[in-house]
């Protein structure tokens, strides 16, 4: 199943509500300094760009979206990692 799959991720979501004490992580919107951590700041263009064109790949899928929502998992995974 790839990555980006929806149902890959609800059954991570009742995975987590089933067997472990599951908190709520805030999610804030990280900002590219925040990406810069990870990635150069070519790559966060590109995958900018694909976001604004709607790009589509055999496995992955770009649409207007697609970089905020890349954006606040960022942002949730940095304030997990903190509250840890």
């Amino acid at each position: 199943m790839h990555v980006d799959n929806p149902e890959r991720l609800i059954e991570i979501k009742n995975y987590l509500h089933k067997n472990l004490k599951y908190v709520g992580i805030e999610a804030k919107m990280a900002d590219e300094k925040d990406l810069m951590l990870a990635h150069t700041k070519e790559h966060i263009d590109k995958m900018k760009a694909y976001s604004d064109t709607n790009t589509n790949f055999p496995d992955n899928k770009f649409n207007r979206n697609t970089f905020d929502i890349s954006k606040i998992a960022v942002g949730a995974a940095i304030n997990a990692a903190q509250v840890a």
